[in-house]
């Protein structure tokens, strides 16, 4: 006699059920690990970026400045950095990238999902040839889908020295 072996209906439904509910826990958590590392990838890159046109306008003696931009090209008026930021040397101080201005950096677009806007006013960032930036003190805010209470705060003081805080109290909106 042969037996013939196989799974029977029943044991088929079970392990698709099985599946089902270890896929339903899965993907929440794959997605909020992703949006976890959107955030630290932008939050790296932002102090990057920072350090970098600090420690070329103290060693250069130039100023340079950053700016949101979505073509690394130009700079955009606006306070939304998500689509991507700029890092130019600003030679005659106007700054807008020149065409004899040199580009040190540009960041691309991180995550469609995640916000990146600064405080009013803040626009663009430029930091004078003593590594030191113009104006008043910078608020990065950093929003994504999870919510207003996962959102990140990046502080930079007029020296040019950045900190991070988480703060729920960023303006990002539900």
């Amino acid at each position: 006699m042969n037996r013939l072996a196989g799974f029977t209906l029943m044991e088929l439904i079970i392990a698709i059920a099985i599946l089902a509910i270890i896929i339903a826990f899965a993907i929440p958590a794959y997605a909020g690990a992703m949006a976890r590392a959107n955030m630290g990838a932008a939050e790296a890159a932002i102090f990057n970026s920072v350090n970098n046109a600090t420690n070329f306008s103290f060693i250069g003696g130039t100023r340079v400045v950053l700016c949101p931009s979505s073509n690394g090209i130009v700079c955009e008026n606006s306070f939304d950095w998500s689509r991507g930021w700029l890092v130019f040397e600003d030679k005659n101080a106007n700054r807008e990238r020149d065409s004899d201005d040199r580009k040190l950096a540009s960041v691309e677009e991180i995550s469609p999902d995640l916000h990146i806007l600064t405080s009013e006013g803040r626009t663009r960032i430029a930091f004078q040839s003593g590594g030191g930036n113009f104006g008043s003190n910078a608020h990065f805010k950093l929003c994504d889908h999870r919510s207003p209470q996962r959102a990140r705060s990046l502080f930079l003081s007029n020296t040019g020295r950045i900190r991070v805080a988480d703060s729920p109290q960023t303006g990002c909106a539900e």
